[in-house]
Formats: structure tokens, sequence, C-alpha cells
């Protein structure tokens, strides 16, 4: 008899042996994977799901991703500010139940339709936005004026309004939707009312001036990281490497935009800061 073949009767007859002797010392040893684990104790086969609720065990899911910190700042000190936000995560975006889960969990709800903003954004079925009460999500954001310095020419502290939600794939700020960059992007009043119907006192004229000067309508042309040609108003998520355009921010980045009422030489009257 060959050397293999008689080893391979004595690990048979080993095995028998142990089997044997487990049964005879237990009635509920009924299956090999027990008999194994009994003999050999478990194997670590990695993280996987162990919900009871049905359906078969996957592997344990990383966070989606991080949070990004959104921070709006007025910084007029005789003006209230509003606009609103829309921030979304693409469907291509998300491989997993779980990390639906996580969105869903942190303030995202699934659109159940086609969802249109002006001629600049179509949100598709399926889309993950953040979930405010207006259309596609968006969130009214309102900011009294900011605190003025004391003595000419002293700095204002702005009045702010922050959101830490999962990094999106885009966020755009807006008031009206955007069909142009004329179309307005924040608006600033006082007592409820945008600034363009106040009456210019002593009857020289019959209302401010417009987005370019103290008007209170500003433009998505005025948010300086806005892109106008094409049209493309919003911020987007860059997950590759790479230097990031001025409307582009990676993830868990802080964003901060500060409103002003009267804009700077380049017309700009919405700073945006990515960090």
């Amino acid at each position: 008899m060959s050397r293999k073949i008689r080893s391979i009767l004595l690990m048979s007859l080993a095995i028998a042996g142990l089997t044997g002797c487990l049964t005879s010392a237990t009635s509920t040893s009924t299956s090999a994977f027990a008999t194994f684990t009994e003999l050999f104790g478990d194997f670590d086969f990695g993280d996987v799901n162990t919900d009871t609720t049905g359906g078969r065990p996957t592997l344990a899911d990383a966070t989606f991703r991080s949070m990004v910190s959104l921070t709006f700042a007025n910084a007029a000190a005789d003006a209230d500010m509003e606009t609103s936000l829309v921030a979304w995560v693409n469907g291509n975006s998300i491989t997993s139940a779980a990390q639906e889960d996580t969105l869903i969990n942190n303030g995202y709800v699934q659109l159940t339709t086609e969802t249109r903003l002006g001629t600049a954004l179509v949100l598709p079925i399926g889309t993950f936005v953040y979930g405010g009460p207006g259309v596609a999500g968006s969130t009214r954001v309102r900011l009294g004026a900011g605190t003025a310095g004391e003595g000419d020419g002293a700095a204002v502290e702005p009045s702010t309004r922050t959101f830490q939600l999962i990094t999106p794939d885009g966020i755009l700020v807006f008031e009206d939707p955007p069909v142009s960059c004329e179309s307005a992007a924040f608006v600033f009043k006082q007592d409820g009312r945008p600034l363009e119907s106040e009456a210019i006192p002593q009857g020289l004229g019959d209302v401010f001036e417009g987005a370019t000067g103290a008007g209170g309508i500003k433009t998505l042309a005025q948010v300086d990281a806005y892109e106008c040609d094409p049209l493309r108003p919003g911020l987007f998520f860059r997950s590759g490497g790479g230097t990031l355009a001025t409307n582009e921010y990676r993830e868990g980045a802080a964003i901060t935009i500060t409103f002003f009422l009267e804009p700077g030489p380049n017309g700009a009257a919405a700073v945006v800061t990515i960090n």
C-alpha cells in the first residue's frame, strides 16, 4: 500500500473515531459544521450584518461620507438676509441600502418624482435631497442683521447660521428658481420687505439702487463662485485629486458664504470661502 493511501486511511479512521466519541457523548451535535467548530473553534470571517429580521448577511458598510460644515454669514449691519438652500446626493453615488439609511438618518429624503429648479437644475427620481419643506427639499435661511462695530469704518460682526450635513454632490443657494445669472440669489430686507420696495428719502427717486448698488435683491452673478457661462450656479463635490475650481469642495469641507449689502470692486455681493 502506498504511503499516500495509508495516510488518507489513517486520517479517515481518526476523524471517524472523534466523531463517534462526540456522538456518543451528546445527541445535539448534528452538523459537520458544528463538529468542526467544537474541534477547532470559531473562525473570523470579518464583520457581518447580524440582523435577524430577514435577508442574507452582508459585509458591514463603511461610512458613506463625512460631514460638511456650511455657514451662512450676514455682514450687513442694517438689513436682514434671506435665501434658500438645496443640497443633494446623486442616486448613482450610493452603492448600498446601508448608505441610503445613513442619509435618511441624517436629514436627507429621496425624491419620488423628477424635480426642476428653473432651467439650471434638474434632479431625477431617486436623488437624495437635504430635507427641507420647500421644492427639492429646499430650506429657507433667514439671518438677522450683523452687529456694527464701534467707530467709523469698524468691521461688522456677521450674524451666522451653520448646517452640518453629509457631504452632498451639490449645493445651491438661490432666491428664485435660476433661469439665468440675473435670477435672484438672495435678498436683503428691512421690516420684512426687500429694500427695493423702500422709497428713497426726500423724494429723490422711487427705489433704491439695483443689485449692483445698495439694492436688496442680489443676483446669481453676484455670488463669486458661481459659473454663469454656461449657466451652472452652485457648489460641487470633487472626489478626485488635483486643484479645486472656485466652485468645488472636497469631502468634509468647511464652507462659508458671506453676504454683503454693498458689492465689492468685482461686483460680488456673496463671497464663498472653502477650507
